[in-house]
């Protein structure tokens, strides 16, 4: 295996990476760092089409508008369940901006899948008030090891709606809950969670191995 550590966010919203980026530096971008995924399910998809891209990214029929705000256009990927991109897309030059999109996340999507047949050891991060049943993680697991099956890997599951801060680790998921003393916060990036303690949690497994 790497000795190299590589943090990854899989959603479900833009503050995830936004956190990643405030504590490791801007790297390379990756399938979900910009999209808000509402579902675990998508993410597992996404990994299972590893060798079938077009089940996700077939063509500019792929993508579908939702709705317009401002100058952006919101954008459902028609292949998932409910993921959608909220500022990729222009409103003045939306077709073209279409296109873009669909090349934009071609190449995200084999970045990412490319990381995981790599050698390094990843942290995947997911932010998220719902709660991953087992059968989310066994489904996750697997399509992980049908691109890798030596892929050395972590899922820290953070949940943002919690009473009082806590930890647990049960094999390859980290399961961090977060208290949350301003739920309807309209901050995007929740400054006011405690990331110290999901960053402080993921530098301490990173060195027991």
């Amino acid at each position: 295996m790497g000795d190299v550590v590589k943090f990854v966010s899989l959603g479900g919203s833009c503050c995830m990476i936004f956190q990643i980026i405030q504590y490791v530096g801007k790297e390379e971008t990756f399938f979900f760092d910009w999209l808000v995924s509402n579902s675990f399910n998508d993410v597992t998809k996404v990994f299972r089409s590893h060798d079938r891209p077009e089940d996700i990214l077939g063509g500019p029929e792929s993508f579908s508008v939702l709705r317009f705000k401002r100058d952006k256009v919101e954008v459902k990927f028609n292949n998932l369940d409910a993921t959608h991109s909220v500022h990729d897309v222009t409103r003045s030059s939306m077709q073209d901006s279409m296109e873009l999109l669909l090349e934009k996340y071609k190449r995200r999507m084999k970045r990412t899948i490319d990381l995981v047949r790599g050698s390094d050891r990843l942290f995947f991060f997911r932010l998220s008030s719902d709660f991953l049943s087992d059968a989310h993680k066994e489904n996750f697991d697997r399509a992980i090891m049908g691109i890798n099956e030596n892929c050395d890997y972590k899922l820290f599951c953070l949940y943002n709606k919690c009473e009082a801060d806590s930890v647990s680790e049960d094999g390859k998921f980290v399961e961090i809950r977060l208290r949350n003393d301003d739920p309807e916060s309209d901050d995007w990036r929740l400054f006011h969670l405690n990331w110290d303690l999901v960053f402080d949690t993921a530098v301490r497994i990173s060195g027991s191995g």
